[in-house]
């Protein structure tokens, strides 16, 4: 009798067993909500920190309980930043110019030179300020960061982070990386990406067959929260205030084309920030 090959990760229905899952404990990024940045930042109240990463530990160790491998999300982008190229690869895609601007890029590069793996990743979740800029050493060149007060961030938090659901989806055995709605979110997807690209966990039969989404995306917008398997051939996506129909349709093209799915169904949902 032939042996039965080994199941790929995948994501085929909403009602199966949960074998594994990604989450983000929350972490100091959550101190940067302030009543003057929640807005900025996609929130309409300031989280407790403490609160929340309670709750967050009492769901992840009901998770365990269930047989769940917990895989936490700053784990594994430590684990990808103990290589030199994609650590280079990472912070030139983080560390954009068009955003940041060229010289306070290479201001960021030289408070960030010396970190190792996990002072660089609590860097680029929890933000940096120009007053922790100087902290390491660093006189910023930029002319806009040596007119901004100390309190400034030059590189932005991620606490939506916590909603790991929403910065890429598995739609069977294919990976979706959201094009986010929100710039203030945008780095987030790319971390993803680099995840399920590069780290050892999700090689051979845990890789995905395919990586989709994100790059050159404009008005293409998809989150993965309003994306749902109804069945293993069958994806619902919302069309939201955070996704497109500009984004579902070419979801749409690209699962239909290789046959990923045999059904998309696109759902009119409130327009209304969530």
């Amino acid at each position: 009798m032939a042996a039965t090959a080994p199941q790929r990760t995948g994501v085929h229905d909403e009602i199966s067993p949960l074998r594994r899952v990604v989450v983000h404990s929350p972490g100091p990024e959550l101190e940067r909500l302030t009543p003057d940045t929640r807005e900025q930042l996609l929130f309409d109240e300031v989280l407790w920190r403490d609160r929340a990463q309670l709750q967050h530990g009492e769901f992840t160790a009901l998770l365990r309980r269930e047989g769940v491998e917990v895989l936490e999300l700053r784990d594994l982008l430590t684990d990808l930043l103990t290589d030199t190229a994609l650590r280079e690869d990472l912070l030139g895609r983080a560390l954009d110019p068009g955003v940041l601007g060229d010289i306070a890029v290479q201001d960021l590069r030289g408070a960030l030179a010396e970190h190792d793996p996990q002072q660089l990743v609590d860097v680029l979740i929890g933000g940096i300020t120009v007053g922790e800029l100087r902290a390491l050493g660093v006189a910023p060149g930029s002319i806009a960061l040596q007119r901004a007060g100390e309190e400034h961030l030059v590189l932005d938090p991620l606490p939506n982070h916590l909603f790991t659901r929403d910065s890429s989806a598995w739609i069977g055995d294919v990976v979706s990386i959201s094009p986010m709605r929100h710039p203030a979110r945008n780095r987030e997807s790319l971390h993803l990406e680099m995840i399920y690209r590069y780290h050892p966990r999700f090689t051979g039969d845990a890789a995905p067959r395919r990586i989709v989404g994100r790059d050159g995306a404009g008005a293409a917008t998809v989150e993965g929260g309003d994306v749902m398997m109804l069945s293993p051939r069958v994806v619902a996506v919302g069309i939201s205030e955070r996704t497109s129909a500009v984004g579902v349709e070419r979801l749409a093209a690209d699962l239909l084309a290789d046959g990923s799915v045999e059904s998309v169904i696109a759902i009119a949902l409130p327009h209304r920030r969530r």
